[in-house]
């Protein structure tokens, strides 16, 4: 009689050891993560500069004007 009461108590304390390790908190059921923002500016130096050069004759009253002129 006496070993079945300490085999019950000995279960049932086994029982509640095995539910109550069980229960999760609220700060393991939130993820943690990390949110960044932001914005960077960088000045550079250009290495290369496009040139359009155009060259016209043109008419200047009756008189063409050329370009050796």
């Amino acid at each position: 009689m006496k070993t079945l009461k300490t085999m019950t108590i000995f279960l049932l304390l086994t029982a509640t050891f095995t539910v109550f390790g069980q229960t999760t908190t609220d700060s393991e059921v939130e993820k943690r993560y990390i949110e960044v923002t932001g914005t960077a500016e960088k000045e550079i130096i250009p290495d290369e500069i496009y040139i359009s050069i155009t060259i016209r004759e043109r008419h200047e009253g009756k008189e063409k004007i050329t370009i050796d002129k």
